[in-house]
């Protein structure tokens, strides 16, 4: 309890500015016939415009397994909103639009083929706010991957991200 004492009374809520980011999760992908588990990796950066309003841009693999039919790619475009509870802790939400690319590789050993579309996301999660310019998420993001005509297709992405303000 100590600690926590030191570090929330001093820690800072939403930084206006830029940042980086970077995330790692799990990320199961969803089809009609069931769902596949994988992971995600994300990098990316922002800008807020003051503590409850922001917007950025990520990359990120989403639902990658080894030896998974679907390999997806994204670079996603959001806005995030922020509630910042007090100095240490806030929730935050987002909505965007991804340039979303996912290969689906044959199960018999026949040829890949790629797709891409603009597909929709949305997420939501927690903030953690440091004293050091570099926060935490702790977060959910939901993804439509149903650019493959007839096949609806979606991932779920649970991470824990770093952002670093600059």
């Amino acid at each position: 309890m100590m600690a926590a004492t030191i570090w929330l009374p001093s820690a800072m809520a939403v930084e206006e500015g830029g940042y980086v980011l970077l995330s790692i999760g799990i990320s199961p992908i969803t089809d009609p016939i069931g769902t596949t588990s994988g992971f995600g990796v994300e990098a990316g950066g922002g800008y807020n415009l003051n503590k409850y309003l922001g917007a950025e841009a990520i990359i990120g693999v989403v639902g990658f397994s080894a030896g998974s039919v679907y390999n997806p790619l994204s670079i996603s475009l959001n806005v995030v909103g922020h509630i910042p509870f007090s100095d240490g802790f806030g929730i935050y939400g987002k909505v965007g639009e991804a340039e979303t690319m996912v290969t689906l590789n044959s199960t018999n050993g026949g040829s890949s083929q790629g797709y891409s579309g603009v597909t929709s996301l949305y997420g939501a999660g927690i903030e953690i706010y440091t004293v050091d310019h570099a926060d935490f998420r702790i977060g959910y993001d939901h993804y439509d991957l149903s650019i493959i005509p007839g096949l609806p297709l979606s991932a779920n992405y649970i991470y824990v991200a770093r952002t670093a303000y600059f």
